[in-house]
Parts: C-alpha cells; structure tokens; sequence
C-alpha cells in the first residue's frame, strides 16, 4: 500500500519534461518536473523514508538509457518504475512484469 500510494504521490508531483534533462534533484523537485531519474530519486528518498529499502537502478529500456526502482518486499526485491509517460504509463500502480527490462541492468545506489 505504501509503495502504491508512493507511486500515485510522485506521479502526480512530478510532470515528465525533457527540458529538465541536465537538472539537478533539488531543482527538478521544485519545479514539479523531471525526468525518469528525478522519478526514481523522489521514490527512492520517500519510500525509505517509510522504512522500505529502496534502491534506484539504471539500465536500458527500449534501446534508452532509463532508471527505476527496486523496493526489498517480503524479503525479496520487486521492481518498480514510477516514471508516467504521457502515451504509455508503467502501470496504474508502478509495479512492472519481470519482462518488462532487459536481462542486463546496472544497479546503483543514491547515497
């Protein structure tokens, strides 16, 4: 529930805008507008901030570099992408099928 509710509260915070492309967090939060990094990092900070491990993961998605999030459930990591795009949103909810990323990822941490 708090990952859902996380997911609805960043999506309707944040509008996807290329213009912010070489923005910074801070900058990108206090315009309301980012792009799929500025989604993960705003996830990644609330979300641990409820006491649920969340990491931020970057890798390709539809030949793209594209970023994301893994939250530890249930001792487990699911994945989660909280970006909404204007013709194609993830998923009402955020959480995605595990064929929805390629096999190869990088994993980072925001520290």
């Amino acid at each position: 529930t708090i990952i859902r509710d996380t997911c609805s509260r960043v999506r309707s915070g944040l509008k996807y805008d290329q213009e912010y492309y070489y923005a910074n967090y801070l900058d990108s939060l206090a315009a309301g507008c980012g792009i799929c990094v500025h989604y993960s990092a705003a996830a990644y900070i609330l979300l641990n901030a409820e006491g649920i491990p969340t990491r931020m993961v970057g890798g390709y998605r539809s030949g793209g570099g594209h970023s994301w999030n893994q939250c530890f459930v249930n001792g487990a990591w699911v994945t989660v992408d909280f970006t909404s795009f204007a013709d194609k949103n993830i998923s009402p909810d955020g959480f995605v099928t595990a064929d929805y990323l390629p096999t190869f990822v990088e994993a980072y941490t925001l520290k």
